[in-house]
């Protein structure tokens, strides 16, 4: 997701060798990137952790709408799909 991408380069991440972190690796990536920056006690892991989840929601979600295009999927998981997108891409364009 680009806004993760923004959110590690902001923080000067350094990608892998060859290409870049992978869907299932980042959102770990994201929370250590992140939690390495706290500094007011905890409050930042805190943070962090929440992004983490955030992100992990969303590639599960990703993976159902590219690989079981039969599942239904719930209004209330759409929408919960997008809220999550959402707070990533805000956590992004809050760091410029």
């Amino acid at each position: 997701m680009a806004s993760t991408h923004a959110i590690l380069a902001h923080y000067d991440a350094t990608p892998p060798d060859r290409g870049t972190w992978t869907h299932t690796a980042l959102p770990e990536v994201l929370f250590n990137t992140m939690k390495s920056q706290d500094r007011d006690n905890g409050a930042w892991v805190a943070t962090a952790k929440h992004l983490q989840n955030q992100l992990a929601a969303c590639y599960n979600y990703r993976e159902v709408a590219d690989y079981k295009p039969a599942a239904q999927v719930a209004k209330r998981a759409a929408n919960e799909a997008l809220r999550c997108a959402r707070r990533l891409h805000r956590r992004a364009e809050d760091l410029r």
